[in-house]
């Protein structure tokens, strides 16, 4: 690949690249929303429980305070497993068209002969025709996998409040310890890097973890879809090449494969990287 088209082709990469990420940040951000409410729902209805800790003489009414603590934890775990299914179930769609579309756009930027004219509604338009043609059962098999993920993350979570609540009672702890022992949902990203690795936090942490993995695996498989789709035979890993590049990925950087024995993007959890395809001649096929 002629070096000045490589340099156009790998611009318009970064360029998208923004966007990708942007959209990651959204979809994380959707996510984090919905478990700070639950956060908030959680400890407000152990609040109302001043009693717990302390465990009355009647214990009869203080086993029927937790069965009723219990429904109402109950209540704000399953809407936060509602609210983060549909997240995750239209993110793999939209991550998956969104790589096509930023495929279809790095030509654009790239100059390349016919997609140097593509306006945005033709890139759109372009977009829609390579998604009718992908397979579909794929695409819902990774929806179904990140659900699977998630699933886990619930699971743990609420499995960790009622860990918590029994092991305060028996210390004699108070409501106030117990919220405080849940820890919290983080907002500011400088803080939740020291968010330590309590109920709600440690939820945080593995439920970005999984949006921002896969997020970039439907990305990445939408832009190869396109790519293979326009006769690009050849990839070439692409790190971001800077201080986070890890040892799993700055080796890959700059070797080329073929497109259909690439290797797994992401590579690991939190995988920035992506891939540039790697054209002989200015010409592509159309769709």
């Amino acid at each position: 690949m002629p070096s000045e088209l490589k340099q156009r082709i790998q611009a318009a990469t970064l360029k998208s690249l923004t966007a990708r990420n942007r959209y990651n940040d959204q979809v994380t951000a959707q996510l984090t929303q919905a478990l700070k409410q639950a956060e908030d729902e959680v400890a407000r209805a152990i609040l109302q429980y001043r009693s717990l800790g302390s465990l009355p003489d009647n214990k009869l009414a203080a086993l029927k305070g937790l069965e009723k603590l219990q429904l109402e934890l109950d209540d704000t775990m399953k809407r936060l497993k509602r609210e983060q299914t549909l997240v995750f179930r239209k993110t793999t769609k939209d991550s998956f068209k969104l790589g096509i579309q930023q495929g279809i756009g790095e030509l654009a930027d790239a100059a390349l002969p016919f997609y140097a004219d593509l306006k945005p509604e033709g890139i759109d338009k372009l977009a829609t025709k390579v998604f009718t043609i992908v397979d579909t059962n794929a695409l819902d098999f990774m929806a179904q996998y990140n659900l699977t993920l998630a699933g886990d993350v619930h699971r743990e979570l609420a499995d960790g409040i009622k860990r918590v609540i029994m092991q305060a009672i028996v210390e004699g702890k108070g409501t106030d310890d117990i919220v405080r022992d849940l820890g919290k949902v983080v907002i500011y990203k400088d803080s939740f890097k020291q968010a330590g690795t309590k109920v709600f936090s440690k939820a945080q942490y593995r439920m970005e973890m999984i949006a921002r993995t896969e997020v970039l695996r439907a990305h990445s498989m939408g832009r190869k879809k396109f790519y293979t789709q326009v006769g690009v035979e050849k990839l070439e890993w692409m790190t971001m090449s800077d201080e986070r590049t890890c040892p799993i990925c700055g080796p890959l950087d700059g070797k080329v494969f073929s497109a259909d024995k690439f290797p797994q993007q992401p590579a690991h959890p939190f995988c920035r990287c992506t891939n540039l395809p790697v054209i002989a001649k200015e010409e592509l096929r159309s769709i």
